[in-house]
């Protein structure tokens, strides 16, 4: 008999997605009698969870108070042998399931997560923050099997009585699920890469607002979780929360020092940013999704910077992540 599986979906106001990713979810090359899916609504004010119900899910709320307590959640009402986690913007191949589960092949293995990739046809702003994600050191590509530090929120699975050891998660950022498999592997089990595992990823940002909005709660929740784990520290993570006035320190410092000092370090970004858009053409082909490249790649950093030190200053004042 095959495993049991729980698939929770942590959404809210995500009518114009839901649609899709139920389907796919219904659709999926596993038997119906084994697998549920628990949607967590955060009191959403469309027709988000009235969705989800026509397509047999149940449907829990909660207080819309981040993406770890929804899923603190539906584990909580999980009966699942494994626990899936993907998002309302997201649509797994029919075959996610099985090519997760076929990686537990031993009880080391705590974790397993696949690739979550911008269709082709999907928002140019979102292939363009796809890319310029995927040009760090430490971007989580999934191109290869093996095992891994961490898998992404959207396409994982969990043996359920592994996880439930390091539930409740803390109300944190956008950085829940690092912070969830640091301490999986700080325990002595194992997270492995599932490429063929794939989730395709519309993205539920639509512009620059509310990407900005997302890198904000990163960069915040990076500080968060490292004050948890000390472990979690990464030099380029901290080199990148603090950019933001390293750029202004430079930048007056060159004003100080000439005006012709200062133009060729704004060419040098300029540059940089250039080499960046004709990569990106280069791998898309889409002269669409190359002219958003400079500007989320400006927001990317600005966005994280600012989020990394408001929550350093808001710390001071005492306040820690329940």
């Amino acid at each position: 008999m095959e495993p049991f599986v729980s698939i929770i979906v942590p959404t809210k106001n995500n009518e114009n997605l839901m649609e899709r990713c139920m389907r796919s979810l219904t659709d999926l090359d596993y038997p119906k009698d084994r697998y549920e899916v628990i949607v967590v609504d955060a009191r959403s004010r469309d027709k988000t969870p009235e969705i989800a119900v026509r397509y047999g899910a149940r449907v829990l709320v909660d207080e819309g108070k981040g993406r770890s307590i929804a899923l603190n959640l539906g584990v909580q009402f999980s009966k699942g042998d494994y626990v899936a986690f993907t998002d309302a913007d997201c649509s797994p191949e029919r075959s996610w399931l099985r090519r997760l589960l076929e990686h537990f092949s031993s009880q080391e293995v705590a974790g397993v997560g696949g690739p979550n990739i911008v269709p082709k046809e999907g928002n140019p702003f979102s292939r363009a923050v796809e890319f310029v994600s995927l040009q760090s050191p430490y971007a989580k590509k999934f191109d290869a099997e093996g095992e891994v530090e961490t898998i992404a929120g959207c396409n994982s699975m969990y043996d359920a009585e592994i996880l439930k050891k390091f539930m409740p998660l803390p109300q944190i950022g956008y950085y829940e699920d690092t912070l969830l498999n640091y301490r999986i592997r700080k325990a002595g089990f194992k997270i492995l890469s599932a490429p063929n595992a794939i989730v395709w990823h519309y993205r539920h940002y639509s512009g620059p607002r509310s990407f900005f909005r997302q890198m904000l709660m990163q960069g915040a929740g990076e500080i968060q979780g490292t004050r948890l784990e000390r472990g979690l520290k990464n030099t380029l993570h901290r080199l990148e929360g603090f950019s933001v006035p390293l750029f202004v320190v430079v930048f007056l410092f060159l004003l100080f020092v000439g005006v012709k000092a200062l133009i060729a370090f704004l060419l040098f970004v300029v540059c940089v940013l250039a080499i960046l858009s004709v990569r990106c053409l280069i791998e898309t082909r889409s002269f669409r999704v190359t002219s958003w490249v400079p500007l989320v790649a400006i927001i990317e950093g600005a966005g994280y910077s600012s989020g990394f030190i408001k929550e350093i200053l808001r710390s001071r004042g005492g306040d820690e992540p329940r």
